[in-house]
């Protein structure tokens, strides 16, 4: 028995039929194929709507939202943040944001930073890449919701060791992205360990609202040997909605 994990909301309106129908799906296919349904990295709008369809709810981190509609574009100009990726850029990283099929096709390189990376964690998103020369050091998927609503950057992958600001130039080009998207918001990431700096300088940076994530799984022994699972290994499959 493994697990079947959705990585964040369902990139429809919250609340909304169709998303109801989209979650009860995804547990229907869990258990056809023996493995336990779990909902990851989800926010309170949409925990309450796993909660109503019986699965428990539990927090287990928070995400950074940057407002795009009301920030001026020249907000973040000259702040720690946008000068690490000036910087990093002069030192020839680069940032390139791929569409669905491009970011498939780059599937080896993006899973040289991801083992066991497969295809179909890559369907429905976008992705942005930062390289040194033609090296991928370091990527993530954006998630596109309805027109004018919100963006979601998901765990940036990256090198190990790499020097301030590659991150920092994928921060910034997303953020840049999302404003010709017009979408109303940016959703973060919560920062790994080695990125912490990055998200020092961010805050330092821009104005973020800080919100709550859930975990939406069974109740009781299956819901407890959800968690173990997922500690002792990588998801069985990840299966963004």
């Amino acid at each position: 028995m493994g697990c079947l994990v959705a990585e964040g909301d369902p990139v429809l309106r919250p609340g909304s039929g169709s998303s109801w129908h989209l979650i009860r799906a995804f547990i229907d296919l869990a258990r056809a194929s023996g493995r336990l349904p779990v909902f990851r990295e989800v926010s309170p709008e949409m925990a309450d709507q796993y909660r109503r369809m019986g699965l428990r709810i539990r927090r287990t981190g928070i995400r950074a939202r940057v407002d795009l509609a009301d920030a001026d574009p020249a907000v973040g100009a000259g702040t720690p943040a946008i000068l690490a990726a000036a910087e990093a850029e002069s030192r020839g990283y680069r940032a390139e944001i791929l569409p669905e099929g491009r970011a498939i096709d780059a599937l080896p390189s993006l899973a040289r930073l991801s083992p066991g990376l497969h295809a179909a964690s890559l369907q429905g998103a976008s992705v942005i890449v930062i390289r040194d020369r033609s090296k991928a050091v370091a990527w993530a998927r954006l998630w596109v919701g309805e027109p004018g609503g919100e963006i979601r950057l998901d765990r940036i992958r990256s090198a190990e060791a790499l020097p301030p600001g590659p991150v920092d130039l994928l921060l910034a080009e997303a953020l840049q992205w999302g404003r010709g998207q017009g979408a109303r918001s940016l959703v973060l990431p919560d920062a790994a360990p080695t990125q912490v700096g990055v998200w020092r300088r961010l805050a330092d940076s821009l104005p973020l609202i800080h919100e709550p994530r859930y975990t939406a799984a069974p109740g009781g022994w299956r819901g407890r040997l959800a968690a173990v699972l997922l500690r002792l290994r990588p998801p069985v499959l990840l299966f963004p909605v």
